[in-house]
C-alpha cells in the first residue's frame, strides 16, 4: 500500500510543478508581449524551455511506472491500479506510457 500512497504522492507533485511551470511561462510570455510586441519564435521557444522539464520527468516515471506493472503482471504479483495508470498518462506521461508497451 505504501508504493501506492507514494506514487500518488510523487503525481501530484510533479502536476503542481508543471502547473506551475505553465503559468509561469504565460505569465513572461504576457509580459514580454506587452512590453515588445508579441514574437512567435521566442514565445515557442520560452514555452519549451519551461515546459519540456517537467514532461520529461513526467514521461520518465510514467515509464517506470508501467514497466514495473508489467513485470508484476508477468510474476503474478501485486499491481499497480489501473487508476493510477490513468493518471499518469493524464498527467502528460502519454509517451511514457506508450514506449513502455514495447
Amino acid at each position: 500500500m505504501k508504493r501506492i500512497s507514494l506514487l500518488s504522492k510523487l503525481r501530484v507533485l510533479l502536476t503542481i510543478w508543471l502547473t506551475f511551470q505553465a503559468l509561469k511561462t504565460l505569465t513572461i510570455l504576457h509580459m514580454m508581449a506587452r512590453k515588445y510586441g508579441y514574437n512567435s519564435k521566442g514565445a515557442f521557444i520560452l514555452m519549451v524551455q519551461q515546459l519540456a522539464p517537467p514532461i520529461l520527468v513526467i514521461n520518465v516515471i510514467t515509464w517506470i511506472v508501467f514497466w514495473f506493472d508489467k513485470k508484476q503482471s508477468v510474476l503474478q504479483n501485486w499491481r499497480t491500479s489501473e487508476r493510477e495508470l490513468l493518471w499518469w498518462l493524464w498527467t502528460t506521461g502519454v509517451f511514457g506510457g506508450w514506449i513502455s508497451m514495447f
